[in-house]
């Protein structure tokens, strides 16, 4: 469901970049990208980094009946992050020009810094509730948020960006997160009946013991966003030093590329998987469901980034514009990075569930040393592609620290079939992208006879059968739940 959703999304996405970057140019995607990284980085400092720990103290405490726990954790939660997001956009306002400067090398930018700004207290309280929601394996409704949030921001971004260029994108970046936020709201309210929104941001219940629960997870979590973003934002500064605004517009296809359609495999992980994990209590059940959602997992990526390899040049052309033809280069190489990356995310998601939170933090820190360090290094000896290739570097090092640790401390050992499955899969992925260089027929049957050979080495026909059933009996209806007060 969730992925059915974020398809329908990452559609609307599409479309939505095609206007912008045809409206405004790679200069001005440019301008933009740096805007976003900064809201980006804003609001994983205002979020707290609570809203994974929310996740998994909900689903607890909901699964053990301890409502009024859930209650407190809500106004704990809630009111923190909003009143600290509203601290932090006024800050930014205020330093404006200082912050412009900074970005772009520019003081002219400082308008759009402040109007980007007001985005920020809604994405925040946006985050924390659908937090919440999540912890309540509330899928149905998640997915109707996405789904609802992006189809709203199709139809606002092409009389804004006509009418205003790069002022019409930012508004409508604000706009949108106002729209998503108030759709959350609503399904908020109505899912989970109750004391109304405002209650819950007025600090009247707040818990000091549930901000000691929080505060493990928020602090790991705090880190991580905050250096992730922080590992982009140098990144493109690199960028900018070596080949201007236009390289970092350019870098900015295989960056948003990656965001919109691996939320497909990752919004469901983080929607379902960690609530799951967080429940199980024995590391054979743990070790179970981890094979599994990596089998799953790679099974529905595999196929998406084959696709995306055959179709990569039509794809930019597409979503953007002849100018950004250079990237499909980059996009080539980091698509191969994104396989690594899922199997990093769900190795991450398990350790989360087993509150792993030092190992959680170091491994992605590990992945924004070998990012920026092999950025630095390679951009001057092989171009921009060089970011692809750190971007690759940097996940297969997460992966394969993430399964020393699972074996040697978690005790979570990977079946060979997994294994297999994984070194098949990158095998099949190199092969699609060498045939992909060719014309487009000879693309596609190389990619088709690629994925068909694959999937014979991989899966047996009951899985096939299994997979089938479950989209087969896919509903929008109500669920069996851990159960809503």
């Amino acid at each position: 469901m969730t992925g059915g959703a974020s398809m329908l999304s990452v559609l609307a996405n599409a479309a939505r970049i095609k206007v912008v970057a045809v409206l405004v140019g790679t200069g001005g995607v440019g301008v933009i990208a740096y805007l976003i990284n900064l809201v980006q980085l804003s609001s994983s400092i205002t979020t707290l980094g609570i809203a994974s720990g929310m996740v998994k103290l909900t689903s607890e405490k909901v699964s053990q009946g301890e409502h009024d726990d859930v209650e407190r954790l809500k106004v704990t939660a809630l009111s923190s992050t909003f009143w600290f997001s509203i601290l932090v956009m006024l800050t930014l306002i205020a330093g404006a020009r200082t912050i412009s400067i900074w970005l772009t090398g520019n003081a002219e930018y400082a308008f759009y810094v402040r109007l980007i700004s007001l985005s920020i207290p809604c994405l925040t309280l946006n985050q924390s509730l659908t937090a919440v929601l999540n912890g309540y394996k509330a899928i149905r409704e998640i997915s109707l948020i996405m789904v609802w949030g992006a189809l709203i921001g199709l139809l606002l971004v092409a009389p804004l960006v006509w009418k205003y260029r790069v002022t019409g994108v930012v508004l409508h970046f604000v706009l949108q997160s106002l729209t998503v936020l108030i759709i959350a709201a609503l399904f908020f309210h109505w899912k989970l009946r109750g004391p109304g929104l405002q209650c819950f941001l007025t600090f009247r219940g707040f818990d000091r013991r549930l901000v000691r629960a929080l505060a493990a997870f928020g602090v790991a979590a705090f880190l991580l966003n905050v250096f992730h973003n922080l590992a982009f934002l140098v990144v493109r500064k690199l960028i900018q030093h070596s080949y201007g605004a236009t390289g970092v517009g350019l870098y900015q296809v295989p960056y948003g590329l990656t965001l919109q359609y691996l939320n497909i495999v990752l919004t469901a992980l983080m929607t379902y998987s960690l609530p799951t994990m967080s429940s199980l209590r024995d590391d054979s059940s743990l070790r179970i469901e981890l094979n599994q959602t990596l089998k799953a997992s790679i099974l529905a990526i595999v196929p998406i980034i084959g696709g995306l390899l055959v179709l990569k040049r039509i794809l930019v052309l597409l979503l953007y514009s002849r100018a950004f033809l250079p990237s499909v280069n980059l996009l080539e190489i980091q698509l191969i990075g994104d396989f690594f990356k899922v199997i990093a995310y769900v190795f991450g998601v398990a350790a989360l569930a087993r509150a792993r939170l030092t190992a959680w933090l170091m491994f992605d820190l590990l992945w924004d040393a070998v990012f920026i360090g092999l950025s630095y290094a390679l951009l001057g000896r092989v171009g921009l592609v060089g970011v692809a290739i750190a971007f690759v570097g940097g996940y297969v090092s997460m992966s394969a620290g993430y399964a020393l640790f699972a074996w040697r401390r978690m005790h979570l050992r990977l079946d060979s079939s997994i294994l297999r499955l994984i070194l098949f899969s990158t095998v099949a992925l190199v092969l699609i992208a060498k045939g992909a260089r060719f014309t487009l027929p000879i693309a596609i049957l190389v990619a088709g006879a690629v994925l068909l050979l694959w999937g014979v080495l991989c899966f047996t026909r009951t899985e096939i059968r299994k997979g089938v059933a479950v989209l087969r009996n896919l509903s929008w209806a109500e669920e069996d739940p851990l159960s809503l007060p």
